[in-house]
């Protein structure tokens, strides 16, 4: 029989012999490459990022200039998410950033600006980009996931994915859900139900008091509510614009609890009533100013949506310029645009999202295209707004 040997071996490291060193590999992450600088999540969390202390940062916003745009500067910035929108979390003041494609910013990753601490950081995860051979391909639909269980991005992020306030998540494009405390996705209800993955008009999501909401039309129009705890979707209602277009956003008027759907294709506006639960075309005096664009924001101090956008189609070029749509006149007005005039494609229908804080009584914008992300703010002063109809 084998007879069963047990052997030992007692390591003396510091005088074991050791190999020649060669030259140090110069090691090249593609997530930092120079079309698409992303910061690691190290870069992030290093002290160089630490951010502002939030009472201080709190007392600046309130000695802003009244109706201003300011810029903000924070230690660290973020890649642009081309060809989308941006989300806002008004209960703890962040913002959020995902999305891309169409030859834009190829990672599915999360990042998040803190308004109090006036600085960006990442999900805990690294950047999870596509291979690197596919980056600038981001328009050709890859199927599958990348190696951190993330859906790829398509042709567009545009409007999907806000903040569900009711589970406490981001929820994007493909139903994963981002888990706001833990900074990471933890699971997913599927993608929202209807023809539009057979096309490129993605569902336009928003974010409600009592949820999370998406519109998706490809014939006829139908809205559903995420329900993260069933792990699905529920129809709300249909009806609504029939031919949806995905730069086309949704924002809910807190008010009258009402939904705002926005048609710039067709320069139209659809109303949804929650209480009733039926769509209505706004029928307003006057059609969509040519300058209105990108995500607005509802404010209930002026009971009115802001729009901040800029003449020139889609590219938006030129002169930055604010709208303001009431509901309760169905009118438009506009009034003069002051502080910085952002730089190319700033004012944008695309990448440019608008938001209204009610506690800190600020309106933030998120925009940029192929750059850094810009963060603007403006301290709001209601009373001193000179509102002009427009003809």
């Amino acid at each position: 029989p084998k007879t069963l040997i047990t052997c030992a071996l007692r390591l003396e490291m510091g005088s074991a012999p050791r190999a020649a060193g060669g030259p140090a590999a110069e090691l090249k992450c593609h997530c930092l490459g120079q079309d698409w600088r992303q910061p690691s999540p190290e870069e992030y969390d290093s002290p160089a990022n630490r951010g502002s202390d939030p009472k201080r940062v709190g007392a600046e916003l309130a000695a802003l200039p009244a109706n201003t745009w300011v810029t903000r500067k924070p230690p660290l910035t973020t890649a642009s998410r081309t060809w989308g929108s941006y989300a806002y979390d008004a209960r703890t003041h962040k913002a959020y950033a995902w999305g891309g494609g169409h030859g834009g910013y190829p990672g599915a990753d999360v990042s998040e600006y803190d308004v109090l601490r006036n600085r960006w950081t990442s999900m805990v995860d690294p950047p999870d980009f596509k291979h690197p051979w596919r980056h600038m391909n981001s328009g050709d639909r890859p199927p599958g996931l990348t190696y951190q269980g993330c859906g790829l991005i398509q042709i567009h992020g545009q409007k999907t994915y806000k903040v569900d306030p009711l589970s406490d998540c981001v929820i994007n494009l493909y139903g994963q859900t981002y888990d706001i405390p833990e900074r990471r996705f933890t699971g997913s209800i599927g993608p929202c139900p209807g023809n539009w993955r057979k096309t490129n008009y993605f569902p336009s999501y928003v974010t409600t008091t009592h949820g999370l909401y998406a519109f998706s039309s490809n014939q006829e129009g139908h809205l559903y509510r995420a329900n993260v705890a069933a792990g699905n979707w529920e129809l709300a209602a249909k009806g609504g614009c029939r031919k949806h277009h995905d730069f086309n956003p949704t924002a809910h008027d807190s008010k009258r609890d009402r939904l705002l759907y926005v048609d710039y294709i067709k320069g139209a506006l659809w109303a949804f009533d929650f209480k009733s639960g039926k769509w209505s075309e706004e029928q307003t005096k006057g059609k969509i100013p040519a300058g209105a664009g990108g995500d607005p924001a509802y404010i209930p101090e002026l009971d009115a949506f802001l729009f901040v956008s800029a003449p020139g189609g889609i590219a938006g070029k030129g002169p930055l310029s604010m709208y303001f749509y009431k509901p309760a006149e169905k009118k438009w007005y506009t009034a003069a645009y002051q502080g910085l005039q952002t730089g190319p494609d700033g004012g944008a229908k695309l990448c440019n999202s608008t938001f209204y804080d009610p506690k800190l009584k600020i309106c933030l914008r998120i925009c940029g295209h192929r750059r850094p992300l810009q963060v603007l703010v403006m301290r709001l002063e209601p009373g001193q707004f000179a509102l002009n109809a427009c003809k």
